[in-house]
């Protein structure tokens, strides 16, 4: 028997009210409209479904090519992370001209030139090889972490000179409009974690990762010999990876610092960091005082909004 179509004139829980028209009990079902962008202008949205697909790198790719350096990234709640990449593309693209003046950079990046084929691997290398030839500045990684992606930086910028950079110049902002304007232009990011180096998740691995990274960072910044009373802290912190274990991570990156330098964690001069997301550990050396009461663990919004 087919199905039975008829006309009604009243408005009833099964009742169509642009069509009146029933078809077996169920009203037809109406096409969902794209959400609105009044409520955050300046960031266009990416729908969820073709997102990670589109516009993020496979995970493993941070783990090729010997270039992992950039900003572990974290929305400010569920839901927003297509949000968040918006914001963080314009904000890079704002700030690179900004903070590097000098320097000869990539053409401003868009979301049109980012690479939608998201699963060709050998694609993603030889994009992240030739960044510089092909006027990107940045890639974006999916971090295998709900809520959390990637931004690998592929021009030579440290992520830490850069955040430090970004510090001094809102320090130097004296208007707090201003101030509160360029917040609002982040308002769906919650932190921009500078990543300086990765390594696979394995303590032996890691073990070595670590203090070929750390040696170089003694000297550069002149703590490789004695006298020295400069305090370091070792913050370590661990998304989607039962593996490793925070304690013993902790415990193995205390025992690469020279012995000459004191451990103090509150307020210490140097910031060892130590992010496990997935099947990646990225490491990052933070030389400024205040991690969690001035720099406000790399919540720019929260930097920002302080008093």
């Amino acid at each position: 028997m087919g199905s039975l179509f008829f006309r009604v004139h009243v408005d009833s829980p099964l009742h169509s009210a642009d069509t009146g028209i029933f078809l077996m009990g169920k009203p037809a079902k109406r096409k969902s409209k794209a959400p609105s962008t009044e409520d955050a202008p300046h960031t266009p949205p990416v729908f969820k479904g073709s997102f990670k697909h589109k516009h993020l790198r496979k995970h493993a790719s941070l783990l090729r090519g010997g270039n992992c350096e950039g900003f572990l990234i974290s929305a400010s709640s569920y839901g927003t992370e297509t949000r968040a990449f918006a914001q963080c593309l314009a904000f890079v693209n704002a700030y690179l001209p900004i903070l590097y003046p000098a320097s000869k950079l990539p053409e401003p990046n868009t979301e049109d030139d980012i690479d939608e084929d998201g699963d060709d691997d050998e694609k993603n290398e030889m994009d992240g090889k030739e960044g510089k030839k092909s006027g990107r500045g940045f890639q974006f990684v999916d971090a295998g972490c709900l809520g959390v992606f990637f931004m690998r930086i592929v021009n030579g910028i440290n992520p830490v000179e850069f955040l430090m950079k970004f510090y001094d110049h809102v320090d130097a902002i004296t208007d707090p409009r201003e101030k509160l304007k360029v917040a609002s232009n982040l308002s769906y990011t919650s932190r921009f974690i500078p990543i300086e180096t990765c390594c696979v998740p394995n303590m032996i691995d890691l073990r070595q990762h670590a203090e070929s990274f750390l040696s170089g960072k003694w000297e550069k910044f002149g703590l490789d010999k004695g006298g020295s009373e400069k305090t370091l802290a070792v913050v370590c912190e661990a998304r989607n990876n039962e593996e490793l274990k925070r304690d013993e991570i902790i415990k193995m990156v205390a025992g690469l610092i020279p012995s000459h330098l004191k451990v103090k964690l509150t307020d210490p001069d140097f910031v060892i960091m130590v992010q496990v997301f997935k099947s990646v550990v990225g490491l990052s050396f933070v030389p400024r005082q205040g991690y969690h009461s001035k720099l406000k663990r790399f919540n720019l919004a929260a930097y920002m909004n302080k008093k």
